[in-house]
């Protein structure tokens, strides 16, 4: 917990976000890494809405429940994981930055936050400063404004100093004598595999068990008709 100049104590939590299409072991893993930062007090995975600029395969209350089972059901209730709705009644997703500034703003002087990203969204080509808002390109507010945990990912290595990307960036450290283990997470192979072999057990051990569960019972992904995954 952080302690404020004046004497007031802030509980710092990493926003997780994404799209969790589905939530897969990967991501649970990754989250149970980022809590034993000493940074971080609470990890908040935080499924988005709709998104304009890319096609999700379930509807957001979905993807919800599924991050709610997952983190349910692997962790411990004493571990402060959790799930957050800010996005999940919206129309459609929000901005990075809008999202952490009403999160700031409705968690104002109890909660700190900061945004935890990917080395893959450092790679050449790509600029956080760039990024839009409900008030346009504010993406240098973002970087300025909030702090970003960087996962490594494997095979996306980063040339220089975080700094170059803002003066907020940090590696994910966790606690000494534990090593970070890497993963990318994909809920893209899960779907693919989902689609190719129709069959739901054909992903178990990629996702949570309770997870598994839920995509049986709704019949979610193996009947997917679109192609775009498969490019």
């Amino acid at each position: 917990m952080k302690t404020t100049t004046n004497g007031e104590k802030r509980i710092r939590v990493a926003i997780y976000g994404g799209a969790y299409d589905p939530v897969t072991l990967d991501h649970m893993r990754l989250a149970a890494q980022i809590i034993r930062s000493d940074d971080v007090d609470e990890v908040w995975l935080t499924p988005c809405g709709p998104r304009p600029d890319k096609k999700l395969k379930t509807a957001t209350h979905d993807r919800w429940a599924m991050c709610h089972v997952a983190v349910n059901s692997f962790f411990p209730p004493e571990l402060p994981i959790k799930v957050c709705a800010v996005d999940v009644h919206r129309e459609n997703a929000m901005f990075t930055y809008d999202l952490l500034r009403k999160l700031s703003q409705d968690y104002r002087g109890t909660h700190e936050f900061s945004f935890v990203i990917g080395s893959d969204w450092l790679q050449p080509g790509t600029d956080i400063r760039t990024w839009e808002s409900q008030d346009g390109i504010t993406g240098h507010k973002l970087v300025e404004e909030f702090d970003f945990i960087v996962l490594r990912r494997p095979g996306y290595d980063i040339q220089g100093e975080l700094t170059q990307f803002g003066p907020r960036f940090k590696w994910l450290n966790v606690d000494s004598g534990y090593e970070l283990i890497e993963g990318n997470g994909s809920s893209t192979a899960v779907r693919n595999r989902l689609k190719t072999t129709k069959d739901v057990y054909s992903v178990a051990g990629l996702v949570p068990s309770g997870v598994l569960g839920y995509i049986r019972r709704e019949n979610l992904y193996v009947n997917d008709d679109d192609d775009s995954d498969l490019l």
